[in-house]
């Protein structure tokens, strides 16, 4: 049996040994629908919150962020361009 016989669109799981607080459901298909996350959870926020954190430490602000030998490039953000910078750290 188990997920091969779901037939919904969204799974929720919970371990067997813990016990649902009011508005767990509720909160989870909240958070599902405005995200339209495919994985929510406490385990995934304190992922996404620490990937945030590393990332603020690292100097990134923001999304794309590129990363070349350990520094944030600063160039075209375009295939040429990140083309052009690997290859030229290539080239030494």
């Amino acid at each position: 049996m188990g997920i091969a016989a779901t037939g919904g669109e969204l799974i929720a799981f919970l371990d067997d040994d813990e016990e649902a607080p009011p508005g767990w459901l509720a909160a989870l298909l909240a958070a599902q629908a405005r995200y339209q996350a495919d994985v929510a959870g406490d385990a995934v926020r304190q992922r996404v919150e620490r990937d945030k954190q590393d990332g603020a430490a690292a100097g990134v602000g923001g999304t794309p962020t590129f990363f070349l030998n350990g520094e944030i490039y600063q160039g075209q953000n375009t295939y040429a361009g990140l083309k052009a910078a690997v290859d030229a750290a290539l080239a030494g």
